[in-house]
């Protein structure tokens, strides 16, 4: 499924299956994979996240920041 995310400003067209988290299209490769060490947290609509929690799908067309 083709899905839009709006990294940073940028729009990404991005292709995601259903069970792919936002770490996965984002390429950030969870440490923990289970949100305990925060090494993907992500601000979406202005709200820190755990990519590795969070389905890419729920990321679509809302504003992702990336610190760093």
């Amino acid at each position: 499924m083709w899905i839009t995310l709006v990294v940073d400003g940028e729009h990404r067209r991005v292709d995601a299956d259903p069970p792919h988290t936002l770490a996965d299209v984002l390429g950030l490769g969870p440490a923990c994979a289970d949100g305990s060490c925060g090494a993907c947290t992500v601000v979406v609509a202005g709200e820190p996240v755990h990519a590795c929690l969070m389905l890419a799908v729920q990321g679509a067309d809302r504003p992702i920041g990336i610190p760093g």
